[in-house]
């Protein structure tokens, strides 16, 4: 059983470019997770309308690179490899997702 799901999960990632893997990390850390990027998300935001901000792509924001969308909401540079802001690497430590 275990191989069919894993063979499902690869056919369904070559399909579709993702793959949604349950229970993997404990709930408790998922929430956080959520909390931390909603905060950083909302740290986009604000500054994006504070600097009357309209484009899509932003490449060196409050919490680096990012892409707003009506659909998506993208962080491309989350992990601190650009240093424009020092706080983040912080705040990212502090997920510890993985």
């Amino acid at each position: 059983m275990m191989v069919e799901q894993t063979l499902n999960d690869i056919a369904r990632l070559e399909r579709d470019g993702f793959v949604m893997l349950d229970g993997v990390l404990p709930a408790k850390q998922v929430e956080r997770a959520r909390q931390e990027l909603a905060a950083l998300f909302e740290q986009d935001v604000t500054s994006r309308s504070a600097h009357g901000l309209t484009e899509a792509y932003r490449s060196n924001g409050p919490i680096g690179a990012t892409i707003l969308t009506k659909p998506s909401h993208l962080a491309l540079d989350v992990d601190n490899r650009n240093a424009h802001a020092p706080s983040r690497e912080k705040r990212c430590d502090s997920l510890e997702l993985l």
